[in-house]
């Protein structure tokens, strides 16, 4: 198990998000639970937005993910 997974102590529904931006700062105060859905939005560097038009538009996420400079495992179908 990961540190701040275990100093978060959160369950494998949720991910753990610092707070402060800093990875290495596993404090309590700065550890939080959040859903996957939600934690992908507060570092998502795409607007959803434009990555639901392009895959509305037919593109596969490899595509969206050259498209926009994301590796596609940062392209969610979610």
């Amino acid at each position: 198990m990961l540190e701040h997974r275990w100093i978060a102590d959160v369950g494998p529904d949720l991910d753990v998000h610092h707070q402060n931006g800093i990875r290495a700062d596993n404090g309590a105060g700065n550890l939080a639970g959040i859903p996957h859905a939600q934690h992908a939005r507060l570092h998502a560097s795409v607007p959803i937005e434009t990555l639901i038009a392009l895959h509305e538009a037919g593109m596969t996420t490899v595509e969206i993910g050259l498209a926009v400079g994301l590796h596609h495992s940062g392209v969610s179908r979610r």
